[in-house]
């Protein structure tokens, strides 16, 4: 493939960037709205290794709001989805796609993959706790994501500390955990300052704006910090 993909991105990266996105390794878990979209931008800002973990397949209910989520996809592994969307992107990209759900059982063939940034965008609080502890004790920058659900305004969304973030209860639930195993701050992450909005469904609801645009801000902030622009440490 020629250089082309880095034409109108190279004025902003600058060729030291671009030189480090290329030697760069990204987790990315989780596919679905915000998983799938910072996936895809990362392989466009020509990351060289994505690691790519999900447990799922493409659904119905996934096409009002992820990127792999096509008629064509349905019944596909997410994993499988992304991997092939990354390659038709940016064929030089490595992909490791890894169809498990990260628990204590699987976590380290995530670690194996020596990466130098994971984006945990995953519902379960228990693993949301155990990636942030564990990235820690390991010394990998880990951005996680915040309740993107019951939300309408994508310009609402911001990075952060977690432990700053207000009227978002997964963000609640996971400063309690996370209090008990010792850490009270310091932990990057995606949210929305918009309040969710009342859903009578015993899922959230969720819009085609809200979780891609989390989804973009986390890749943008990955990819300052891979050039050197921004530290998440």
């Amino acid at each position: 493939m020629s250089d082309a993909l880095f034409t109108r991105s190279r004025p902003l990266f600058t060729d030291q960037g671009i030189a480090r996105l290329k030697a760069s390794t990204v987790a990315v878990v989780g596919l679905g709205g915000v998983g799938g979209a910072a996936a895809d931008a990362l392989a466009r800002s020509g990351v060289g290794h994505l690691v790519l973990i999900d447990h799922d397949v493409v659904e119905e209910t996934n096409l009002n709001r992820q990127i792999i989520a096509t008629h064509d996809a349905i019944g596909t592994e997410k994993t499988a989805a992304m991997a092939a969307r990354v390659q038709a992107i940016n064929p030089t990209c490595k992909v490791t796609a890894l169809t498990m759900m990260l628990n204590h059982e699987t976590k380290e063939r995530l670690f194996d993959c020596k990466p130098d940034v994971v984006f945990d965008a995953i519902d379960m609080v228990t693993f949301k706790i155990d990636l942030v502890r564990e990235c820690r004790e390991r010394r990998i920058p880990l951005l996680t994501s915040c309740g993107q659900g019951n939300r309408l305004d994508p310009t609402a969304v911001r990075m952060g500390d977690l432990f700053n973030v207000t009227h978002d209860p997964l963000a609640r639930v996971m400063r309690a955990q996370l209090r008990r195993a010792g850490i009270d701050g310091d932990v990057p992450c995606v949210y929305s300052l918009e309040a969710p909005r009342p859903n009578p469904l015993s899922h959230p609801a969720s819009s085609p704006f809200v979780p891609p645009a989390a989804g973009l801000v986390a890749a943008a902030t990955i990819v300052s910090h891979l050039i050197g622009k921004d530290d998440l440490l």
